[in-house]
């Protein structure tokens, strides 16, 4: 038990015997005459007990509740992004040479499991794996084992062919907007959702376009050679 318990214990003792030596003991009210007077004290008091009891309960069940979790995964996810250029790096805003970067860190030392990564684009009707965008570093899946041990999912917008292949597969699946979006980590025992910034999601709308026109001006060409 820590001293800070046992200081709040003894504090309650100490306000309680206080409070009623001070105003709980008033031997006039044994005196005839007082019988309403120590029925509203004594219906003041049942209240005051009760919310007390009822403030025990909360108490209990939120540490109870605390223990419970005490073995479930706790997991923080962030934007870590690599900035290439120096006005990258001053503004915090991404630009297409930059590297979007998903850090992850385990918060509890229990064991955390992180099986896929999938991306979610408004207008879409299903969420995209996303997992072999990854790019260097630790690979996927990964076990993190010890409070405090992190995990980074890095991918280009502009050099990555693969980015281009899935950003192809968002339209076979619906009419993405790039209003909304966010990505989906994947464990063994839950899901986290990381939503994404609007400047990253204008890059996807700006390289999702690009690719789109240059395969439709690719097929074009392709009709009118045959």
């Amino acid at each position: 038990m820590s001293w800070k318990l046992v200081g709040v214990f003894f504090l309650c003792i100490f306000m309680f015997v206080l409070g009623l030596l001070v105003g709980g003991v008033d031997f006039s009210l044994m005196k005839e005459g007082h019988g309403s007077e120590v029925a509203f004290w004594s219906m003041l008091g049942g209240w005051v007990s009760g919310i007390a009891t009822v403030a025990a309960v909360i108490v209990s069940l939120y540490l109870a509740y605390q223990a419970s979790q005490a073995g479930v995964e706790k997991l923080e996810i962030s934007f870590d992004h690599i900035f290439q250029t120096l006005s990258s790096k001053r503004s915090k805003k991404m630009g297409p040479d930059d590297l979007v970067n998903i850090k992850v860190k385990n918060m509890r030392s229990v064991t955390a499991a992180i099986l896929n990564i999938y991306m979610e684009i408004e207008g879409v009707n299903d969420r995209i794996r996303i997992s072999n965008l990854k790019q260097n570093g630790l690979p996927i899946p990964y076990i993190l084992h010890h409070i405090g041990e992190r995990w980074e999912f890095a991918f280009s917008i502009s050099t990555s062919n693969r980015l281009d292949i899935t950003l192809l597969n968002l339209k076979s699946e619906g009419e993405p907007t790039f209003r909304k979006g966010s990505f989906i980590i994947e464990t063994a025992m839950n899901q986290y959702t990381l939503k994404m910034q609007p400047d990253l999601l204008a890059l996807l709308k700006e390289r999702y376009e690009k690719i789109v026109s240059a395969q439709d001006l690719s097929k074009l060409q392709n009709g009118w050679s045959q």
